[in-house]
């Protein structure tokens, strides 16, 4: 089976430099690669929204006058590995580059097939195994959606959307009912299938645009985005289509049941997402276990 060729972006401002790396790379036995170029870092976002990229190799001493003042900004935005070229005199800008995220550096003057060759294999190979520890940092182990970690970060940046685009965000806060009873009248590995049940229905129940999450214990939370207030509805029906589908076809001595409670985000409120949780877990407090209706709403 052949190896799928590597995409790669060079950010190279110098006509020279650009054509020692593209030979060295065209002389590359391993990995294939196929590269293409832009000529300031400026153009490196539209570059790399444009194709896939599995990798860039960006030369940091791009003049001034053409964005090097977004250089740092650029790289550490990048969600693919970077390599990053120097000159002889400034190797050490280029450990420092190494220290700020890139994964590898070379020297210009010193551009040669198989030390470039090396440097993308490794990089490519340490940016996943990166990609998966933070993957496993931030994912529930059990159910597989995100844990707090996971969650916390994202959620906070739709509240910032949320304010500029002066749009309410709807957070539904959920608990397994009666976890406890169950672990112990029929251990636990029956109260853990439940969380992962109970996950399952709130991913099938989620949109594209919509985040889930457990964020401890029985404890999940679902964050419903865009047109928020008219996803509510849909969305609790789903979830509690879900829940009836499980229960018929597992035939249990007891129910898979959630409580929930939910909360609406005013855009330039001022709340934190702590704020949101914990208003719609007092909502949630309000209801009979497995009500499945929570309007009507707080505003947070």
């Amino acid at each position: 089976m052949s190896t799928p060729e590597i995409e790669i972006l060079v950010i190279e401002h110098d006509d020279a430099a650009a054509a020692v790396v593209q030979h060295a790379l065209d002389t590359l036995e391993t990995p294939p690669v196929h590269a293409r170029r832009v000529e300031a870092f400026a153009q490196a976002p539209e570059a790399l929204a444009s194709e896939p990229i599995d990798l860039v190799i960006a030369d940091l001493s791009v003049p001034s006058d053409e964005g090097s003042a977004d250089a740092n900004d650029v790289l550490r935005s990048l969600d693919v590995p970077v390599i990053v070229m120097v000159a002889e005199r400034d190797r050490g800008i280029g450990i420092e580059a190494i220290r700020d995220g890139a994964q590898d550096y070379f020297v210009k003057e010193r551009t040669d097939p198989d030390g470039l060759g090396r440097a993308i294999r490794y990089a490519l190979d340490r940016h996943r195994l990166q990609r998966e520890l933070a993957q496993l940092a931030t994912t529930d182990e059990l159910t597989g959606l995100r844990n707090r970690r996971g969650f916390t970060p994202l959620a906070e940046h739709h509240l910032k959307l949320a304010d500029r685009a002066g749009v309410p965000i709807v957070l539904l806060f959920l608990t397994l009912d009666g976890r406890q009873e169950i672990n112990e009248a029929y251990g636990h590995e029956a109260g853990s299938q439940l969380l992962v049940e109970t996950a399952e229905v709130l991913r099938n129940a989620t949109r594209d645009s919509d985040l889930a999450a457990r964020l401890s214990g029985d404890a999940f939370c679902m964050l419903l985005t865009g047109d928020a207030a008219g996803a509510e509805a849909a969305v609790l029906s789903r979830v509690v289509e879900g829940l009836a589908v499980r229960n018929a076809a597992a035939r249990r001595p007891y129910d898979l049941s959630v409580s929930i409670g939910s909360a609406r985000y005013q855009p330039t409120s001022g709340r934190s997402l702590d704020e949101l949780i914990d208003k719609a877990a007092a909502r949630m407090a309000e209801q009979r276990p497995g009500d499945p209706d929570p309007s009507p709403q707080d505003q947070a």
